[in-house]
């Protein structure tokens, strides 16, 4: 008895599935698993060769792959969807302002009242060596590399936000998994809309600093003036 051969589509079939799980598997190591490494007690220096680990891994599948092109990595269309990112800093803005004030008065402007050295130098900083980066892996290579495993873009901006939510859980702050939810949802959209890692990468510094300068950087790990 002969046994039947696959049929070129069957082959086809098999091997989508092997990538698909790959790709999933990679993707809970990257987001997932590697956010839970850092909440184990281990060294600082340990901590960031895993972080540096994940970046190399993914500039070398960038590379290889050459998935994301020149207009992705440096656009900047903010006259188009600069609007957008206005509104939302104005929201953001103004609760900020008003949770400081009545929840925490003592460190309303506290940084930028005292040191405003330490204010420019923490917010230049914050968005070169860690906005970026983050923004490189979390916008231009996730929704690249992993776009073929979602059917709906709004489910993939969802889980896009949620990872980014869950890549702060190293502060252990409900507060800021929330915070880093919402914000999560707006920079995602903003990169689907888009697909411009600079202009992401200024969203996410604007909120960043500005959390900072308003009183609200303790919880994100921001020094304080001596």
């Amino acid at each position: 008895m002969v046994n039947p051969i696959n049929s070129p589509g069957e082959g086809l079939e098999l091997q989508s599935a092997s990538s698909r799980s790959l790709l999933i598997g990679e993707l809970c190591t990257l987001f997932i698993l590697t956010p839970c490494l850092l909440l184990v007690s281990i060294t600082l220096w340990v901590k960031a060769l895993v972080v540096l680990a994940e970046l190399v891994y993914v500039l070398i599948v960038v590379v290889k792959e050459q998935f994301l092109s020149r207009e992705t990595l440096f656009s900047f269309p903010i006259r188009s969807y600069g609007y957008i990112i206005a509104i939302r800093s104005v929201v953001v803005i103004v609760a900020s302002i008003g949770f400081v004030y009545f929840l925490n008065p003592d460190q309303w402007f506290i940084v930028f009242r005292n040191d405003r050295v330490l204010w420019v130098s923490i917010c230049l900083f914050y968005s070169v060596v860690s906005v970026l980066p983050q923004e490189f892996v979390y916008r231009s290579f996730f929704f690249s590399r992993y776009e073929s495993l979602f059917r709906n873009p709004n489910t993939m901006v969802f889980v896009n936000a949620v990872l980014f939510s869950f890549a702060h859980i190293i502060f252990k702050s409900p507060l800021v998994l929330l915070l880093s939810l919402i914000a999560g949802v707006f920079i995602a959209v903003t990169y689907l809309k888009t697909k411009s890692l600079l202009l992401t990468s200024s969203e996410h510094a604007l909120y960043g600093c500005w959390l900072f300068t308003v009183g609200m950087g303790e919880m994100l790990a921001f020094p304080l003036p001596k």
